[in-house]
């Protein structure tokens, strides 16, 4: 079970008032996983109800993600957070950095790679923008299940910039020594 302080920073975070999701946003995306889910959700559309019920579009969001099991807030929230438009935001990096690590058990859709270590990966390779390239090619590649045999090769060629840029040198990864 996500306790209930966490889906409650989670909707202040994802329906920040200055850089969050608008309440249309909000709305429709959760409409869209009620219907996935077949759940009942209060609030799929706007107008939000001006009776007082709802104060605001994270109140909304919030009364909505009660509804859905601790494995579909899971899903929800992650998928929240890699929304293009919160690409640069350090605040929802570090709120589905939290739900992995405290609630990864609850990810339902977990394939043989580990979220968080392919996160650190990416932000440890941030300085070697090369190499980040050709790490983030073959995440991609192995999302879509596509070029298997080019993944590993960009895999390979990515930790052969690295060490190059590290070691400053021109070696090929089999000529390097330590």
């Amino acid at each position: 079970m996500i306790p209930n302080t966490f889906i409650q920073s989670s909707c202040d975070i994802l329906g920040a008032t200055a850089d969050g999701l608008s309440g249309s946003e909000i709305a429709t995306m959760c409409a869209a996983y009620s219907f996935d889910f077949g759940v009942d959700i209060p609030y799929s559309s706007l107008p939000f109800p001006q009776d007082g019920s709802v104060p605001n579009k994270r109140t909304a969001l919030k009364k909505n993600l009660d509804k859905f099991t601790p494995e579909q807030q899971f899903k929800i929230i992650k998928e929240l957070c890699e929304l293009e438009k919160f690409k640069g935001n350090s605040k929802v990096k570090d709120l589905k950095l939290k739900l992995i690590t405290r609630f990864g058990h609850l990810n339902r859709e977990l394939d043989a790679v580990n979220e968080i270590l392919i996160d650190e990966t990416k932000h440890w390779l941030h300085d070697y923008p090369d190499a980040l390239t050709l790490y983030e090619s073959a995440l991609l590649k192995f999302k879509n299940n596509a070029f298997e045999r080019n993944l590993l090769d960009d895999l390979r060629l990515s930790l052969e910039l690295l060490l190059k840029n590290i070691l400053n040198n021109q070696k090929s990864l089999e000529n390097q020594t330590w």
